[in-house]
């Protein structure tokens, strides 16, 4: 009984000009390289339509004839998908409208408390006093925001109060951080005769027991390194 040779046919070997031989998309991209004069072309076209895109869209609709309305409104819609809707707003001040700060209040378990932290009410911030002030007067000022929410770094800036208060040799069994918020008066009140800031409104932040496991690990974690040096 004989065998039937199930062996593909041989190929034909390609040829060294053939594997030498660049693919469409190599040539093209050659070719494209090979014209400066075309490239800067291209470049300077997409830049001028881009640009024209952008002013055609921070214009105001008032100064736009009133048949591209429609296509204004769909290409600003557009342009803040990709984050490239620029409007005049953006390079106005945002100057502040209230000034907060904190007050931290702690309590022992016989029903004592006194306040262990107090920020300046009248400090003056200025202009450019997020690369004036130190450290803590920055923590101070992110610990106000979102009041209503949670914000972890107010509770791990609580966590370093109990920490610090424990160094002392103060048992504190909870701490509370309020808000003390005070509107800025608009100027044309303030020519009136009127303060710059407004009456202060008290709102109570945050509650944080020190006696929670994460911070007895703390302290005590710090008392043995104490204890080491």
């Amino acid at each position: 009984m004989t065998e039937t040779s199930t062996a593909s046919p041989p190929q034909p070997e390609a040829s060294p000009e053939a594997e030498r031989r660049p693919g469409l998309a190599a040539r093209a991209l050659d070719w494209w390289l090979e014209r400066e004069g075309a490239r800067r072309f291209c470049n300077l076209l997409f830049s001028a339509l881009l640009m024209a895109t952008m002013v055609f869209a921070a214009t105001p609709r008032d100064r736009l004839p009133e048949s591209t309305h429609a296509r204004r409104t769909e290409l600003s819609k557009a342009m803040r998908k990709i984050s490239l809707s620029q409007t005049w707003k953006m390079y106005a001040p945002n100057a502040a409208r209230s000034h907060n700060f904190i007050e931290v209040v702690a309590h022992d378990s016989e029903g004592n408390y006194w306040v262990v932290e107090e920020e300046q009410a009248m400090v003056d911030w200025g202009t450019a006093w997020f690369w004036k002030r130190d450290r803590r007067s920055i923590w101070q000022h992110t610990t106000t925001r979102k009041p209503k929410q949670t914000n972890r770094n107010r509770t791990w800036y609580m966590r370093g109060i109990c920490l610090r208060e424990a160094r002392k040799g103060r048992e504190v069994r909870r701490v509370e951080m309020f808000r003390l918020f005070r509107r800025i008066r608009k100027p044309s009140r303030v020519r009136d005769g009127a303060e710059v800031l407004g009456p202060v409104k008290r709102l109570k932040m945050q509650d944080t027991s020190c006696r929670v496991e994460v911070i007895k690990r703390m302290v005590a974690e710090d008392r043995s390194v104490e204890a080491r040096r």
